[in-house]
C-alpha cells in the first residue's frame, strides 16, 4: 500500500495553514511532521488521514495492486491528544470494545495487549480512574497493536515519564515493520528517531 498527497493545502477563511505538499509514503516509510505549537501539525495529520477535508489537492491511498481505495479508514489507527477513550469502561473492556470494530494484529490476546501496556494489574480499573500517563499507554497500544497499515500519532510521548518514553520506543521498534507511521512532534527525537522522512511546517507556510 502507499499514500500519495498531491498539491495538498489547507486554509481556514483567510488563514493559510499549509500549502504545496507533495508526498509519497510507501510501506516501511515513516514520516515525522515537526513544528512548534500552533504551526498546523495536527491539522495536516487530520487531513492526511481523512478526518478533515483539505482546501486544495487530495490524498490517495493505493493497494498493493495499484488500485485506489475510496475509503481507507479501515486501514488506519490513530492515537492523539484529542482522540478519546470511553471513561466508563475498564481497560479490559476498552480492548474488547475496540476489537469489535478494528482488529488487533494476528495472534494477540487481550492479556497480550494488557501486557504490552504494562497495565495488567489495572485491567479492571475504569479508564476515568487512570493517570494521564496510563491513559496515554492505553491509547498508544490500541493504535500500534491494531491491524492497521497506517498508524498516525500526535505527540505520542505527551504525559509519559522517562520510563514511559523508553517503553514507547520499544513498542514502536517491535511493531514498525511492514506498515507506515506518521508522527507529529515538537522537534522531539524521542518521538521521531525511527522516521525516514520529515516535513517541517515552516516549509509549507
Amino acid at each position: 500500500m502507499k499514500l500519495v498527497a498531491k498539491d495538498f493545502g489547507k486554509k481556514f477563511i483567510n488563514q493559510r495553514i499549509f500549502k504545496g505538499l507533495n508526498l509519497t509514503l510507501l510501506l516501511n516509510d515513516h514520516l515525522a511532521i515537526i513544528g512548534s505549537n500552533g504551526s498546523g501539525k495536527s491539522t495536516l495529520l487530520k487531513c492526511l488521514m481523512g478526518y478533515s477535508v483539505a482546501s486544495e489537492g487530495k490524498v490517495v491511498v493505493y493497494d498493493t495492486a495499484g488500485k485506489e481505495f475510496i475509503d481507507f479508514h479501515d486501514f488506519i489507527a490513530v492515537a492523539t491528544p484529542y482522540s478519546g477513550l470511553i471513561e466508563e469502561l475498564t481497560i479490559e473492556e476498552q480492548i474488547v470494545f475496540q476489537a469489535d470494530f478494528k482488529s488487533f494484529k494476528k495472534g494477540l490476546s487481550t492479556s497480550d495487549i494488557l501486557d504490552s501496556m504494562t497495565l495488567n494489574e489495572h485491567r479492571s480499573k475504569q479508564i476515568k480512574m487512570l493517570s494521564s500517563g496510563m491513559k496515554q499507554r492505553v491509547k498508544l497500544v490500541l493504535a500500534i497493536l491494531s491491524n492497521a497499515s497506517f498508524v498516525f500519532l500526535d505527540e505520542p510521548t505527551s504525559n509519559l515519564d522517562s520510563n514511559g518514553v523508553e517503553w514507547f520506543k520499544s513498542l514502536v521498534e517491535t511493531n514498525k515493520k511492514d506498515r507506515t507511521f506518521v508522527v507529529c512532534s515538537n522537534h522531539q527525537e524521542t518521538e521521531t528517531w525511527f522516521c525516514t522522512q520529515q516535513i517541517n511546517m515552516l516549509d509549507l507556510s
